[in-house]
């Protein structure tokens, strides 16, 4: 009876993450150009048209880098630092590509290159993009 019940919660976390994906889209791809000693990757994600919206019908409500977190969500929060890095502080800078997809009816979609180095834990982002899609 005791060894049934961490198979039985095993069961039941696969059936929960299974059945609630979180919806994200997101890509890698290996980006080829001479940086010797770095490994370095082209990841770009996109936050569907309806996710924009969402949040584009909250900016009125949306004034710290919280409650921008909080709007973002789930896996669109690793966009903050980003959004702020290409956008200044303000966080109603920030929001700018997201109005303007909602007004279009489209999604936002964020690029950069990842370098992580292959001998030391070194890793940073550069060329960082968010295109109205």
């Amino acid at each position: 009876m005791k060894k049934s019940i961490p198979v039985f919660l095993a069961m039941v976390l696969v059936s929960i993450i299974v059945l609630n994906p979180v919806t994200s889209e997101a890509a890698a791809t290996r980006y080829h150009h001479d940086h010797p000693g770095y490994t370095c990757y082209k990841i770009t994600s996109y936050m569907s048209p309806s996710k924009v919206k969402k949040i584009a019908k909250q900016a009125n409500q949306i004034s710290t880098a919280s409650d921008w977190a909080a709007a973002l969500g789930g896996s669109y929060k690793g966009w903050i630092g980003a959004l702020s890095y290409v956008y200044g502080q303000s966080v109603k800078a920030q929001m700018k590509p997201f109005l303007s997809a909602a007004k279009k009816g489209k999604g936002v979609e964020y690029s950069y290159i990842n370098h992580t180095s292959n001998y030391t834990t070194d890793s940073y982002n550069t060329n960082k993009t968010f295109k109205i899609k």
